[in-house]
C-alpha cells in the first residue's frame, strides 16, 4: 500500500499546484470578451488589451510576442487565431516559449493540414501552460484525428465556463498517476489476470489477427515504412488480416492510418484491453530499436502477456540499444526472452540480443524499411530527372550525446555553412530540407531545419519547410535527388533504397546503428561523425570525394542493395516459420 499512499500525497500536491490556475476562472468573463473580439475583422483586429492583461495578435512573429510579453508579466496569455494563412508559421518552439491559446478558425482539409493542426493542439494540451483551455485543445485534436470529412469547428467560448474546472482536475489526476507509475501497475494487473493459454500453433500457422507494437504514436517516416512493410508481408502470406496497433499517442497513429490508407484498430499502449483481445495469432514488435524509453516497460508487459497466453511473438527487424538504464535493460530482457522468432537489422543488435537472453535462431538481415522503399521505387518505375541535394537532418539528443543541446546549435551552423558553400560554388541547383519526423514529441525536424534554412533559402525546393511531409512525399523527394545528406537512420535507409549517393552524418556514435549501416555498405569514406570534429571543411572534403566517385558509388550501392533485399526475404521466411520456396515474392 506504500505506492497508494505515495500517489495520494503526490495527487494532493498536484492539485494544489494546479490551483494557481483557478484565479483565471474568476477572470473568465474578461477572457471570454477577449476571445469574442477575435471575430473583429480588418484593422479592428490586431491587439486587444483586456482588464486582466490578455492580448490577442493575428501575427505570429516571435519578435512581436517578445515585445508585448513584458506588459503583463506572467499573467499574459496570447490568443492567436489559426488560419490557413498562418497555420504553418505556428511552430513547436513558439508554444514552448509563450503562453499561447491557438483559436482554430477553419476546418482543416487534407492530411497535411490535419497533421499540422493535430500537432499544434496536442502540444498546447501537453505543455499545460494554459490549463483552463485544455478541454478545447483536447476536442480539436480528437476531431482532426477522427474526421476525414469537414466538421463544425468548435467555438472556444463554449469551453471557458465552469467546465474549465474539469480539465484542470483531470490534468492533476493524470500527472499524479504518471509520477507513481500508475499506468504500468494497472497494465501489469490487467495482463496478469488473463492467463488462459491460447491454442497452440502448428509449424506453419495461419495468421489472421495481429497486434503490432513498437514506437507508434510518435512514429517517424521510417516507422511508417516498417509498419507498411510488415502489413504488406502479412497480407501477401496470409491474405487479409485483422490488424491492431499499439500507440503512445493514439490520435497521432489514427492520422498515420489515414495517411497510409490502412484499416487498423489503434489501442493506447499504456491502457491495452488485454481482457478483450480474444484470440490473437501474432504479437509483432514492428521494427525500430529496443532502447531506453519510458514506454519500453509497456511493451515488455505485452510480450510477457503474449508468452503466458501462448501467442506467437516476433521481432521484425529490430535493433537493440542504446540501453543505459538498468530498468530498461530488464524490460529489454523480458521482451527478448519472450520472443519466439526474430531477425535483427545488424550484427551488433543480434549479438546484444543474445547476451540479453534471446534464445531463438539468430537471424541477421537489414532494416525492413529498406525493402519497403525499394519496392516503392519499383512500383513508381520511370526515370525521374535526378537533381539537387536532399538533406534529412535532425537535432542531436541526450540518448546519443551528453552535450546534446550545445551540439545542436554548433552542428546547425556547420550544416548551414556547408550548404551555403555548395550554393555559392553552384555545386547544386536545389536543396530539399526534408523532415523525417513532424510531430512535436520526439523532436520535430522542421524546427531544426528552420535554423539551417535561412542562408540557403533562395535555393530551397518549393515545398514549404514548415509543412509536415507524408511518407509518400519523402520517398518522392529521395528518388528525385542526385545527392543526399542523411542524418536520421531511415534517411540513410531511404537513400540506399533509391540508389542515391550521400554524405552520411553519424549522430549515434561508434558501433551504433548509423555507423554500422555505413560500414555494412562500405561507405566509410563518405561518413562524417556528428561530434566536435565535424566542420564545414570536413564536409566539403567528403563532398568532393563523393562527386569524383559518383558513378562508382551508385554501382556499389546497387550491388549491395540486391544482397540486402534477398537477405530480408530469407529472414522473413525463417522468422515466419516458412520455407523460402513458400514465401510470397
Amino acid at each position: 500500500m506504500v505506492w497508494v499512499l505515495a500517489m495520494l500525497a503526490r495527487l494532493n500536491r498536484s492539485i494544489l499546484q494546479s490551483c494557481k490556475f483557478l484565479w483565471l476562472l474568476g477572470k473568465l468573463p474578461a477572457i471570454r470578451r477577449a476571445v469574442c473580439d477575435l471575430s473583429m475583422s480588418g484593422s479592428e483586429r490586431g491587439q486587444l488589451q483586456s482588464d486582466v492583461g490578455i492580448y490577442t495578435f493575428t501575427l505570429m512573429q516571435s519578435e512581436l510576442l517578445r515585445e508585448r510579453r513584458g506588459l503583463a508579466g506572467d499573467n499574459e496569455i496570447f490568443f492567436v487565431p489559426v488560419t490557413r494563412e498562418n497555420l504553418y508559421s505556428l511552430t513547436a518552439s513558439l508554444l514552448e516559449e509563450f503562453r499561447v491559446v491557438p483559436v482554430l478558425e477553419f476546418c482543416p482539409d487534407g492530411i497535411n493540414e490535419r497533421l499540422q493542426v493535430h500537432n499544434l493542439y496536442h502540444q498546447a494540451y501537453s505543455l499545460r501552460k494554459t490549463v483552463f483551455a485544455h478541454g478545447y485543445f483536447e476536442k480539436i485534436a480528437e476531431l482532426v484525428a477522427t474526421n476525414r470529412q469537414p466538421f463544425p469547428v468548435p467555438n472556444i467560448v463554449s469551453y471557458l465556463g465552469m467546465a474549465a474546472l474539469i480539465p484542470i482536475f483531470k490534468d492533476a489526476l493524470l500527472r499524479a498517476a504518471l509520477k507513481v507509475d500508475w499506468w504500468a501497475k494497472v497494465a501489469r494487473l490487467r495482463a496478469n489476470i488473463v492467463i488462459k493459454p491460447a491454442a497452440a500453433d502448428g509449424d506453419t500457422p495461419v495468421v489472421k489477427r495481429v497486434l503490432i507494437t513498437g514506437w507508434y504514436g510518435t512514429e517517424t517516416a521510417g516507422d511508417k515504412a516498417i509498419l507498411m512493410e510488415l502489413i504488406d508481408e502479412l497480407t501477401e502470406r496470409y491474405g487479409s488480416c485483422d490488424i491492431h496497433i499499439t500507440s503512445i499517442v493514439p490520435s497521432y497513429s489514427q492520422l498515420s492510418n489515414d495517411e497510409l490508407g490502412i484499416q487498423a484498430t489503434v489501442h493506447d499502449l499504456k491502457n491495452l484491453p488485454y481482457e478483450r483481445f480474444g484470440a490473437l495469432d501474432l504479437v509483432a514488435f514492428g521494427g525500430g530499436p529496443i532502447m531506453d524509453s519510458s514506454q519500453l516497460q509497456y511493451i515488455s508487459i505485452l510480450f510477457g502477456w503474449a508468452k503466458r497466453r501462448g501467442v506467437r511473438t516476433l521481432l521484425f527487424g529490430c535493433g537493440v540499444g542504446p540501453l543505459r538504464k538498468l530498468d530498461n535493460v530488464a524490460f529489454a530482457r523480458q521482451i527478448l526472452e519472450s520472443s519466439d522468432s526474430a531477425f535483427f537489422r545488424d550484427d551488433e543488435s543480434a549479438q546484444q540480443a543474445e547476451e540479453l537472453g534471446y534464445a531463438g535462431e539468430k537471424l541477421i538481415a537489414a532494416d525492413p524499411g529498406l525493402r519497403y522503399a525499394y519496392r516503392w521505387k519499383r512500383r513508381h518505375q520511370g526515370s525521374p530527372e535526378r537533381k539537387g541535394l536532399v538533406a534529412m537532418l535532425r537535432a542531436q539528443t541526450v540518448e546519443y550525446s551528453s552535450a546534446a543541446s550545445g551540439e545542436q546549435d554548433r552542428l546547425s551552423q556547420v550544416f548551414s555553412g556547408f550548404l551555403t558553400k555548395l550554393v555559392e560554388r553552384r555545386d547544386v541547383n536545389s536543396i530539399s530540407l526534408v523532415a523525417m519526423h513532424s510531430f512535436w514529441l520526439g523532436n520535430d525536424d522542421r524546427v531544426y531545419n528552420s535554423r539551417i534554412a535561412l542562408p540557403v533559402s533562395s535555393c530551397l525546393s518549393e515545398y514549404p519547410i514548415s509543412a509536415p511531409q507524408t511518407l509518400e512525399e519523402i520517398l518522392q523527394a529521395a528518388v528525385c535527388a542526385k545527392f543526399g545528406m542523411p542524418m536520421r537512420f531511415h534517411g540513410h535507409i531511404f537513400l540506399l533504397a533509391m540508389g542515391v549517393p550521400f554524405i552520411g552524418v553519424d549522430y549515434t556514435g561508434p558501433g551504433a546503428k548509423v555507423g554500422s549501416l555505413i560500414r555494412r555498405y562500405g561507405l566509410e569514406d563518405y561518413e562524417v561523425a556528428a561530434d566536435e570534429n565535424m566542420s564545414v571543411v570536413a564536409l566539403l572534403e567528403c563532398w568532393e570525394s563523393l562527386v569524383s566517385n559518383y558513378e562508382g558509388v551508385v554501382n556499389h550501392i546497387e550491388k549491395k542493395l540486391v544482397v540486402d533485399i534477398q537477405a530480408l526475404e530469407m529472414a522473413y521466411a525463417r522468422a515466419f516459420h516458412e520455407t523460402t520456396s513458400g514465401a510470397a515474392q
